[in-house]
């Protein structure tokens, strides 16, 4: 136990030298996670309708399936008519109707594909995403710090 936590230690000293060498300091910590958590939830509400609207998952299986051999496009074809059933029951579900009934003026299928893709999307990107947040929430957090300098 006591090794777990020298290593935690460790590790914290670590960060605290690291976000200190970068203008990370214990007043503007705050502003630094609200912001990196703030952009990736603007990513995350700005992909979906942008998903919704191109449906890349369609289109990429309808273009993966022309490339089959015969015998794997039929198996496709089959998988594709089970999709569509189960789509069709998932649409008749009483979540599906509340949504529905709720106003939202979207197919709730779609939106659910739309949502899965990008969350897909985001972790195939998130080598370039991540750190792009964490540069994109470091700079904020120095200038949110020099204003306040300026100011007080």
């Amino acid at each position: 136990m006591a090794g777990l936590q020298q290593c935690l230690a460790r590790i914290s000293n670590a960060i605290a030298a690291f976000a200190a060498s970068r203008g990370v300091t214990p007043q503007n910590a705050a502003v630094f996670l609200v912001a990196h958590e703030t952009l990736g939830l603007a990513l995350l509400v700005g992909s979906v309708p942008i998903a919704y609207q191109l449906e890349p998952s369609r289109r990429s299986a309808s273009a993966l399936m022309l490339a089959l051999p015969p015998s794997l496009a039929e198996w496709s074809e089959r998988m594709e008519a089970r999709g569509e059933a189960s789509a069709t029951r998932l649409k008749q579900s009483a979540t599906v109707r509340w949504i529905e009934e709720a106003g939202v003026f979207a197919d709730p299928v779609r939106l659910g594909a739309a949502l899965v893709e990008t969350i897909v999307l985001r972790k195939l990107l998130a080598p370039v995403l991540v750190p792009l947040k964490l540069m994109v929430a470091l700079r904020f957090a120095q200038r949110w710090s020099r204003r306040r300098r300026v100011r007080g």
